[in-house]
């Protein structure tokens, strides 16, 4: 089974226009997941960890996918991609990077360090619905997801 539209999607996004396009398009594409977006590496890490704000959460959800961009305002995605997988209770999350201008060196380099998928972020909520239908499909749809818990982390 794949990711189910009550489990969580994370977005790691510090730009508001692009936050704005990738929920929109989300929306638009009819996606009914809850999402939680982070405008910081840092603040997505103390979410996965535990930590500042979210030290008294008793039960967090786990995202069953996260949306990851690469240029954050306080880390380079590949620096935060690269310890979610070096979590082992974490490291199974399926990640896509959503990058504005990606090379294919980045691209490389986010596969290297596990990313499942590495997109180019489109310009409108328009242009992004087709995309994240596919992968929304592929991901609820096509394959059996993950099924990681937080809570042991």
């Amino acid at each position: 089974m794949g990711v189910r539209s009550d489990q969580l999607i994370v977005v790691i996004e510090s730009g508001p226009e692009d936050l704005s396009i990738l929920v929109e398009g989300l929306q638009a594409a009819g996606v009914k997941n809850p999402v939680q977006h982070f405008g910081s590496g840092k603040g997505a890490l103390d979410y996965f960890f535990n930590r500042g704000v979210w030290s008294d959460a008793r039960s967090l959800s786990t995202p069953a996918l996260i949306f990851l961009d690469l240029h954050l305002s306080d880390m380079d995605g590949r620096q935060f991609l690269s310890l979610i997988r070096h979590t082992s209770l974490l490291k199974t999350i399926p990640i896509v990077v959503f990058s504005s201008s990606p090379t294919q060196k980045e691209a490389n380099e986010c596969y290297d360090l596990g990313a499942n998928s590495c997109v180019q972020k489109p310009d409108t909520p328009a242009e992004c619905v087709p995309i994240l239908s596919c992968l929304m499909d592929y991901w609820s749809q096509v394959i059996m997801a993950p099924q990681v818990e937080m809570s042991d982390t």
